[in-house]
């Protein structure tokens, strides 16, 4: 992977306060084109807050939010979030009308919300397909999304981000919901975005991955963040990261691990 030396993204001494709490406290975090970011940390830690902060949807209180190295306080923010592309449980709720799988990707070229506000070529619905086929839905392209299975739709919503014009992909929590199999199939395209198979397409964005769980953590992302109190406690390496000493340390209690399949599964250590 080649960092270019301009970040996209840097939030440089973040402070987020409402109503006298104290959210977001002095972050300084970069992502730069290319580079595959895990963002983790326990309840309460401030990871939704983060991600408010890095795609301007909430001000700070103070410190400064850079983007392709302009001071945010300088853009009109639907400018600032046209460089995101953003993938939440509320976006499903978005698409859930008479809109085919391969629709709901095409609305991602202009980052609307419903594809009959624009006409496509025959080159962009052949986009929108072979994204939906490089996320494993490729047989779902003229399904309707509401149709589709939790798992599958969230493929489909990645796919939609990836058709964005956005520097920046953030996948906020893509694992809930869905259930085992669902989770590995997800799991195994995320653990690719970062992998030197992935179509350039894909490998060209940067991507912020928010998870709770190790085993959600693709090993082939480039740094795990762990978020305590509203400020960065920990930054490195997924393998690194990995290792229970530290997880017991930024967890603040005795933990194991395990591998299964090549993916860390932690528990409280028992008495």
């Amino acid at each position: 992977m080649s960092i270019e030396e301009l970040p996209i993204f840097r939030l440089e001494d973040a402070m987020m306060v409402r109503q006298g709490n104290r959210l977001l406290d002095c972050v300084t975090f970069s992502i730069h084109k290319e580079e595959k970011v895990v963002v983790m940390g326990r309840n309460g830690a401030g990871k939704s807050s983060f991600v408010r902060a890095l795609t301007g949807f909430e001000r700070l209180s103070s410190g400064s939010l850079y983007v392709d190295g302009q001071d945010s306080k300088t853009k009109d923010l639907r400018e600032l979030r046209s460089h995101v592309s953003y993938i939440g449980s509320s976006l499903q709720d978005r698409f859930l009308g008479d809109v085919s799988a391969s629709e709901v990707v095409l609305t991602g070229l202009y980052g609307d919300l419903a594809p009959y506000w624009h006409s496509f070529s025959v080159k962009d619905i052949e986009r929108a397909c072979q994204l939906l086929l490089d996320f494993g839905v490729g047989s779902k392209e003229s399904s309707l999304f509401r149709n589709l299975s939790q798992g599958e739709r969230q493929r489909t919503l990645l796919a939609r981000a990836f058709a964005t014009a956005s520097d920046l992909v953030i996948a906020d929590e893509p694992f809930v919901g869905l259930d085992l199999v669902a989770t590995d199939e997800l799991f195994m395209v995320l653990d690719g975005l970062g992998g030197p198979q992935s179509v350039s397409i894909i490998r060209d964005k940067a991507v912020l991955l928010v998870v709770h769980s190790t085993a959600e953590i693709p090993r082939s992302f480039d740094r795990v963040v762990f978020l305590r109190d509203g400020g960065i406690a920990w930054s490195g390496e997924p393998r690194e990261f990995l290792d229970k000493s530290l997880l017991s340390e930024l967890y603040g209690t005795s933990l194991e691990t395990y591998e299964v399949g090549g993916r860390i599964y932690t528990h409280l250590k028992q008495p």
